[in-house]
Formats: structure tokens, C-alpha cells, sequence
């Protein structure tokens, strides 16, 4: 494909993203955590430090990404979104990268597309709270790693990139011990990034077991329920079909890099499973993975639509029609303006 039609499509597919993410953005279902989130990021900077720590129980660098839009803005929820919506809108270019690097463009634009219109990556690029943030900071983690995995030089990105995800969203520590444990295990660890990554990771340790002394209240999903919304979560009413579709590229187009593609995103939401007994957790802290299977299932996809086969269009219809259906039932539901 040339790279000009590649680029005029994929501005296109960020243009549409873009539209969708920011539509209706000053309405809202009800919802306690934007206002949390709303009530927080209008502190000073040291007290979001300390307030997310031992009252919020979570890292505070979205907060301080909303206390920075708020300060330029105003206070709203609208523009207390503006920090999901500007990532959940980088995500879709991200996802052209995942995709080219797995594959080929025919890929990257499929996934990029795929992102513009799935119904969480909306929802939550209009939702207040850091998962459209991480999301976006870990597709950067999961396109270092593809790189790592075919022995190109993005260690530097790797580092960086993971330590940040840690100070949004600390579920982000899962995936990513995943990750070095397999790059360790199979010899492709460079032991200096991952010093100084440990070294990185200093205050969030630190952070984590003071959120661990304070942490009060058992409010999260139990493992049924957990197990019940992951796939929801990660695709919305579709997500039959993208399941179906990485089970048929699994057996279909495997390579090595298929095994820790499938393999790191379905340990993590085993752990998130397996965690809810023990702490709070919640179905949509696996939305950082959603990338990695995303490639996987998009894969078949790809290729059929690069040999023309008439049935992929039919898929491609579907998968449309049901994210419609969600966006229409999700517009028709919200709340009063804020």
C-alpha cells in the first residue's frame, strides 16, 4: 500500500475516532468516580499526591493530568475528560504501529480502525479516570516488547514507557512482570534497563505498600463477576466474534510470537481473577492488554481482506453494527449536563 494512501486513510480512521470520543462529552451517566476524580484534581498538586495514595488508594498521575486540564479549563467533568479523551484518541495511532509491527500496514490500519470505533476504548476515552491514560502509555510498553521480541533495539522505550504505566494505573505492574519474566526467560533481557527500571520503580513500591497499610473498605467485583465482564470490557457486544476470530488465528497462523501475544494478556486476566477474593479489583483494570489479543484476532482479518475473500466483509458489517448499537444505547442513557 502506498505510504500516502496510508496516511490519508489512517487520518480518516483518527479523524472519525476523534469525532466519536469527543461527541456529547459534557454529558455523563451517574457515576461516583468522575466525581471523585472531579473533587480530587481540584487540590493542590501535594495534596492529590497524598489523597490518591491513602484515600483513593491508586497512583495520582491522572489526577494530575486532570488538576492541569482543570486549571487551563475550568472545573467540569467535560474537561476533566479531556486528559482520556486526548489518550484514547493517541491510541489509535498507537494501535497502526502494534498492528505494522506484528504485521504489515494492511494490519495497522485494520487495528487502528477496529480502536476508532470499539465501544470501550469510547467509553472510557470519555470517563475520567486513568484507564484511556494507561491504556495509551501501555500500547506504547506492548509495541517496545513486539520490537524486543524480533531483537530491534527499543529497550530505552521499554523502560520508560513501563515505569510511567506504573504511576497511572498500578494494575500495570502485572503485564508487565509478564513481560520481563519472558524476555528473562528467554534470554532477551538487557539487565541495565532493568536495573534502572527497578530503580524507577523505587516510589512505587513504596507507594504500594502504603496503599497496602491504609487501604480500608472491600468494594470490588468477586472472580464470577470479573471473569463474567472481562470480555465485555475488552470488546463490547462483539466480543464472541473477536474470541472466535484469535482462536482460528491461533491455530491457524501461529508464529512465536503468538505464545506471549496470548499468553502475557491471558495470565493477566487470570490474576485479576484470582486477586478479587484477596482486594478491590475490577474487570476493566484489563483494558491495558486489549491491544495483544486484539492483533492476535485481527490477524485473519488482515490477510483475508488482502485475498479478497468476500466473507470478510460480512465480519467487517457486524462488528460495526454491534459497536452502532452500543454507542446509540450508551448516547441514549446519558445523564444531564455537568
Amino acid at each position: 500500500m502506498k505510504r500516502t494512501k496510508t496516511s490519508a486513510i489512517l487520518f480518516i480512521i483518527i479523524i472519525l475516532g476523534a469525532i466519536l470520543r469527543v461527541f456529547n462529552l459534557g454529558f455523563r451517566l451517574p457515576d461516583g468516580d468522575e466525581t471523585f476524580t472531579l473533587s480530587v484534581a481540584q487540590f493542590p498538586v501535594a495534596k492529590i499526591i497524598s489523597y490518591s495514595l491513602l484515600t483513593d488508594n491508586n497512583p495520582p498521575l491522572f489526577y494530575l493530568a486532570a488538576h492541569l486540564a482543570i486549571a487551563i479549563g475550568g472545573v467540569s467533568a467535560a474537561v476533566a475528560r479531556i486528559p482520556s479523551v486526548i489518550f484514547g484518541i493517541l491510541l489509535i495511532p498507537m494501535m497502526y504501529f502494534i498492528g505494522t509491527e506484528m504485521e504489515d500496514e494492511h494490519l495497522g490500519l485494520l487495528s487502528a480502525g477496529f480502536t476508532a470505533i470499539l465501544y470501550p476504548a469510547i467509553y472510557y476515552s470519555q470517563y475520567a479516570r486513568s484507564f484511556a491514560m494507561e491504556g495509551f502509555v501501555f500500547s506504547i510498553v506492548i509495541l517496545a516488547f513486539i520490537r524486543i521480541l524480533k531483537r530491534k533495539e527499543a529497550w530505552p522505550m521499554f523502560a520508560i514507557s513501563g515505569l510511567i504505566s506504573l504511576y497511572i494505573h498500578a494494575f500495570a505492574v502485572v503485564p508487565l512482570a509478564f513481560m520481563i519474566l519472558y524476555l528473562t526467560s528467554i534470554r532477551e533481557a538487557r539487565w541495565r534497563y532493568l536495573i534502572g527500571m527497578s530503580i524507577g520503580a523505587i516510589p512505587f513500591f513504596l507507594m504500594m505498600a502504603i496503599i497496602g497499610m491504609y487501604r480500608h473498605g472491600t468494594y470490588g467485583f468477586s472472580p464470577a463477576l470479573v471473569t463474567w465482564f472481562i470480555p465485555i470490557e475488552l470488546f463490547g457486544y462483539a466480543y464472541p466474534m473477536v474470541i472466535a476470530l484469535g482462536i482460528w488465528a491461533w491455530f491457524q497462523y501461529w508464529s512465536r510470537y503468538d505464545a506471549p501475544l496470548v499468553g502475557i494478556p491471558l495470565m493477566t486476566c487470570f490474576s485479576v481473577i484470582f486477586l478479587a477474593p484477596f482486594t478491590p479489583v475490577f474487570s476493566r483494570y484489563v483494558l491495558l492488554i486489549m491491544p495483544m489479543f486484539a492483533g492476535i484476532a485481527l490477524l485473519p482479518v488482515s490477510r483475508w481482506i488482502k485475498n479478497r475473500n468476500p466473507g470478510v466483509f460480512f465480519i467487517i458489517l457486524v462488528f460495526v453494527l454491534l459497536q452502532s448499537l452500543q454507542l446509540m444505547w450508551y448516547w441514549s442513557f446519558r445523564g444531564n449536563p455537568v
